[in-house]
């Protein structure tokens, strides 16, 4: 009984850290956020059509990279490094073409 017991629970927390290490909450909502920055920005005339299209551009390359580091179903810290550097360089380009 213990043997079972021990192997279940085992399996369960192995499932359990393997999930988490594909999962990317804070990488979607910054995604999440900087949409609505830039759909704001269109909205109030601070952006216009040719840089919104290409910041959605920008935001569906790191979707791409996003969805290539979970393909093998690990994202690691060096993926995970890179997809926030690739989102501060994305908030800094928003943020740039709204104030120009």
């Amino acid at each position: 009984m213990r043997k079972i017991l021990l192997t279940l629970s085992l399996v369960f927390a192995f499932g359990i850290v393997a999930a988490a290490q594909t999962n990317t909450p804070l990488v979607n909502d910054r995604q999440q956020n900087q949409k609505e920055k830039i759909a704001k920005g269109l909205y109030s005339g601070k952006l216009s059509a040719k840089e919104t299209v290409k910041l959605l551009d920008q935001q569906r390359n790191i979707r791409q990279f996003e969805k290539q580091a979970k393909s093998d179903g690990n994202v690691t810290i060096i993926e995970r490094l890179r997809l926030h550097n690739k989102l501060n360089k994305s908030g800094q380009t928003i943020r740039n073409k709204k104030n120009n």
